[in-house]
């Protein structure tokens, strides 16, 4: 979001990650952040290794750490421009308590494995699908809706006066807490992964990520 935000020239607050952080992009200051619980983190991690999924870990330090390099990674990149940490076995990151994970995989896979994942974090975690091929978990409570109110608090603006677009099923409770909301879908098809494989890196321990 970051990577936009200074394409566009913006200044101020930026909601990121599905609303679970805004933070002054110029004096970092935090507004309003929602974390992963850390049990819940280690619980998806563990999970998604054991499946082989493509993995994303938003570290509270700013980082997008994954695995290691995998057309799903290409895929993201290439959409978001964000820039990616290799880090190797991520449940090495087990008592971290993230942003958010997405699990990032074919669109048939992520279908099925939606409603098996909502049912299972119940109560505990929001799980959403955004694009067809990312599985998003997050905690409980966070919503574009939410980050978007704690800016509205900040500067003092009241919701009638403010107005949102979105294009994803988790822009919904944002569009409905605007005082004026526009939906619209994609008008290109996005781009699919390359079916190619990558080797896995040489085994060695990485830098641990920061506090």
């Amino acid at each position: 979001m970051l990577h936009f935000h200074r394409q566009l020239d913006l200044e101020g607050p930026v909601v990121s990650c599905n609303g679970a952080r805004v933070k002054n992009a110029e004096t970092s200051e935090v507004l309003h952040e929602h974390r992963v619980p850390e049990g819940l983190a280690a619980e998806v991690l563990t999970d998604g290794t054991g499946r082989g999924i493509t993995q994303n870990f938003y570290h509270t330090d700013g980082g997008l750490y994954v695995r290691e390099r995998t057309p799903w990674t290409d895929l993201y990149q290439q959409r978001t421009g964000s820039d990616l940490t290799f880090f190797g076995d991520l449940t090495r990151l087990a008592g971290e308590s993230p942003l958010k994970i997405i699990w990032v995989d074919d669109g048939k896979n992520v279908a099925q494995l939606f409603p098996q994942m909502e049912a299972r974090y119940a109560g505990r975690l929001y799980v959403t699908v955004t694009d067809p091929e990312y599985l998003e978990f997050m905690a409980l409570g966070v919503s574009k809706a939410v980050g978007v109110a704690a800016v509205a608090a900040r500067y003092g603006i009241a919701r009638s006066e403010t107005l949102a677009f979105g294009d994803g099923n988790n822009d919904v409770p944002l569009l409905e807490w605007a005082g004026r909301g526009w939906r619209w879908q994609m008008p290109v098809p996005l781009p699919k992964p390359p079916p190619i494989r990558y080797p896995r890196p040489a085994t060695r321990k990485p830098a641990s990520p920061a506090p």
